[in-house]
């Protein structure tokens, strides 16, 4: 099997089994984890221990130009090739389903899509005042010039 339907095979299963999943529930913003998308496809077969072929197959950008998805942010090591990489997608707006999902909402799912939204929202900003206690210390403040 040539690297390129190989890379077919982890888009195709990552998409049927954890991208998708995510939009039928109504998310616009989700994380994919790479471990167990490697676990699943190592399981029947796949080649064992290619983190860095998992993480470029699903940071291409023909696939999530075609899937309507954008890649935010990659939380993982410098490489962003590693089995403790973490994906973050973005639905865009044109490329969600025509159809809501009939299932209904529970509790749980809700707080998960709320909050989930939300994650990584003042990233930047905190970073930029020098982390979370600087942060914290400039909006206990009274004092306007902080930021």
């Amino acid at each position: 099997m040539a690297y390129g339907d190989d890379s077919d095979r982890i888009r195709k299963h990552a998409w049927s089994r954890y991208i998708e999943p995510q939009i039928r529930k109504g998310l616009k913003r989700f994380s994919i984890p790479i471990k167990p998308i490697m676990k699943d496809l190592e399981a029947d077969g796949f080649p064992a221990n290619h983190p860095r072929q998992f993480c470029k197959a699903l940071q291409k950008r023909a696939f999530l130009h075609e899937k309507g998805l954008v890649l935010n942010r990659i939380d993982g090591p410098p490489s962003g090739t590693s089995t403790t990489v973490v994906l973050h997608f973005t639905l865009l707006n044109d490329s969600a389903p025509a159809t809501p999902s009939t299932e209904t909402e529970t509790s749980e799912q809700w707080a998960e899509r709320v909050t989930g939204s939300m994650q990584g929202l003042l990233r930047e900003e905190i970073a930029s005042l020098g982390g979370a206690e600087a942060f914290m210390k400039w909006v206990r403040s009274e004092d306007d010039g902080g930021a």
